[in-house]
């Protein structure tokens, strides 16, 4: 019988289509894995109408839980359940950590009041986060995500017929981060929409709702119209939990932002060549993946003539394509070796190793600190705009 467990709460339940959701799904199996003696469970604040009902819950079903791992709850989305998480894991002196997938500047002071207040830990998802964590004065651990590649359609590399239409696709959840206005700027700026086509698959974003949604739905749309794309695009909206980029000739990733970027992994790995912007989650990627050829998937954020480019390119020679299909082995072992939530589930069970270890101490130490008021958390990050994990 397992002698830890690990509880991971997130926002959002695992019914969502996130790249998140996809990686706690793979921990719940991977972690016992790793260690026959320790379970992994999970809650979400979706599963309940309120933070009492949400407390109610952890006392009933999660007594257990030696070690608490809070994914993104630094963010200003439910906070009040977060806050609650804290006060729960405080008056029990359960050890709690806070694992940041996204980070900005402007969430230190947050971070710095919430790790005073309850004596969290910080855990970093990439080791770009942790080093601007750090900078910031952060005392913050690496445990690196990885992608569940078990969600991606691996069968053989579909042919390719000469003669066909090239197909350019980008997916992603509906947020402006995502920049897809730019993605349909870029295709029309190719003056190739007569030999090819772009298919976007949007994603309800899951945050900011319906009607944003829409209002991000139509300007895309707008910029479609405007450059004249007519059958040439084609805008999915259903969500899958499979990912299958095996019928793209190039993947497009524009964000202005990512934590940790899944889809252009995604598609390496199954043989399509990722067009990326430049943002540091990219260049990771493109430096690990495509080692001295690097520059060939990257493009300055913003800068739709550049991708427009690489598009072109790659939609006249198939040179990246090429490319990939000789290396694809390598890529993969690449990735499964170095991407995996192989090694987030190790990490996590190293955490939980040592919170067992000093247990005692630490349910001192917690239960001699005050509980704070959610109210004081608020006066402490006054005019601070924490952000939202959008």
């Amino acid at each position: 019988m397992p002698g830890r467990k690990i509880l991971l709460v997130h926002q959002f339940d695992l019914n969502r289509v996130t790249g998140v959701r996809a990686l706690l799904s793979e921990l719940l199996w991977r972690i016992p894995a790793v260690s026959d003696a320790t379970a992994a469970s999970f809650e979400s604040f979706d599963r309940y109408d309120d933070p009492d009902a949400f407390v109610e819950a952890l006392a009933s079903r999660h007594g257990d839980a030696t070690t608490v791992v809070g994914v993104n709850l630094h963010a200003e989305l439910r906070f009040d359940y977060s806050i609650r998480l804290l006060d729960w894991c405080a008056s029990s002196g359960r050890p709690v950590h806070l694992y940041v997938h996204d980070y900005y500047p402007k969430q230190r002071l947050l971070l710095e009041s919430l790790v005073a207040g309850y004596r969290c830990g910080l855990l970093a998802s990439t080791e770009f986060i942790r080093d601007a964590m750090r900078a910031d004065g952060l005392d913050v651990v690496l445990a690196p995500v990885g992608v569940p590649i078990g969600n991606v359609e691996q069968g053989p590399l579909l042919p390719r017929d000469p003669s066909s239409p090239k197909v350019v696709g980008s997916v992603g959840r509906l947020v402006p981060r995502k920049r897809f206005g730019d993605v349909v700027t870029a295709f029309a700026s190719t003056g190739l929409a007569d030999r090819a086509s772009l298919h976007l698959r949007l994603i309800a974003s899951s945050v900011l709702g319906a009607e944003h949604d829409e209002r991000l739905l139509t300007g895309i749309r707008a910029e479609s119209e405007r450059h004249r794309l007519g059958e040439s695009i084609r805008i999915d909206r259903t969500p899958t939990e499979r990912s299958d980029y095996r019928g793209y000739d190039a993947y497009v990733c524009a964000s202005s932002y990512e934590g940790f970027s899944m889809t252009p992994i995604e598609a390496a790995y199954s043989g399509c060549p990722p067009l990326m912007s430049d943002i540091a989650a990219h260049l990771t990627i493109a430096e690990t993946l495509f080692p001295g050829r690097a520059d060939d998937f990257l493009f300055p954020t913003g800068d739709t003539q550049a991708l427009a480019r690489l598009m072109a390119d790659e939609i006249e020679t198939s040179r990246r394509a090429d490319y990939l299909r000789t290396r694809l082995a390598e890529i993969r072992d690449l990735v499964e070796s170095h991407l995996s939530p192989r090694r987030t589930a190790e990490v996590l069970v190293a955490l939980a190793l040592q919170d067992r270890a000093s247990s005692p101490a630490r349910h001192a130490e917690h239960r001699r600190r005050p509980i704070r008021d959610p109210s004081a958390i608020s006066r402490d990050v006054a005019g601070v705009d924490v952000g939202n994990p959008t």
